[in-house]
């Protein structure tokens, strides 16, 4: 299973989704592309998961990935989507 791992610019989100990438890989073998949120539209249509890391500020979700889900919603909608 292909999985898009798209995360924010923020060096703490990136670095998480690097972590979730290698270990996904090695432990269950799955093949990973990671990502900023800026740059996964690209990807979103030739995966079948799609993994978002981005931090929550003041009780809500950051602005970027809720562009970028809100602008997938339809793709989204036939894929895994997780949230982290």
């Amino acid at each position: 299973m292909a999985t898009l791992i798209a995360h924010s610019n923020e060096a703490s989100t990136a670095a998480f989704a690097q972590h979730l990438a290698n270990t996904l890989g090695e432990q269950r073998g799955v093949t990973t592309a990671v990502t900023s949120l800026s740059r996964a539209s690209r990807y979103v249509d030739t995966v079948e998961a799609v993994v978002v890391v981005a931090p929550a500020e003041d009780a809500a979700f950051h602005r970027e990935a809720r562009v970028f889900m809100a602008a997938h919603h339809a793709e989204l909608a036939n894929k895994s989507l997780f949230i982290a």
